[in-house]
């Protein structure tokens, strides 16, 4: 086989190989589709849980303009009363929300370093196989025995 068509050869495998590399692990690959459909999922469940939390604020807003005890109470909480009242405050325990509304997930920074590890990889096997063409065709026929 000529040198020519053994780099060509191993270009090829080089770049079949990097092709499904890249299809199962690359930035649009079957990997990364996976991760992109979880993070629609999430985003859906935050607008989601967005919208019950605005329709409940428009709630407030409206008892709040409308409504004179609810005025009241409102500024009972931050510290208003009237002349003669007392207030007696209470501790109350409330729970944490299990995750943060609002906000956009982290995007994902090693992709891109995963990227750069597949194609070196696909390099070096495409060098290694073209070495290993040259030394096969120099000292491996050599030894058939026929």
């Amino acid at each position: 086989m000529k040198p020519l068509a053994r780099l060509l050869l191993a270009l090829y495998a080089g770049l079949l190989l990097n092709s499904l590399l890249m299809f199962f692990w690359g930035d649009a690959g079957v990997r990364q589709m996976k991760t992109l459909q979880n993070h629609r999922d999430r985003l859906i469940e935050n607008i989601e849980d967005l919208r019950k939390i605005n329709d409940e604020l428009a709630l407030e807003r409206d008892s709040l303009l409308y409504e004179e005890a609810a005025i009241e109470l409102r500024a009972r909480t931050f510290g208003y009363r009237r002349d003669g009242q007392i207030p007696v405050i209470l501790p109350v325990h409330q729970e944490e929300a299990s995750r943060t509304l609002g906000t956009l997930v982290r995007r994902i920074t090693a992709a891109d370093r995963n990227m750069a590890v597949l194609r070196a990889l696909a390099l070096c096997l495409s060098i290694a196989l073209f070495a290993g063409s040259c030394i096969w065709r120099k000292y491996g026929h050599n030894n058939r025995g026929y």
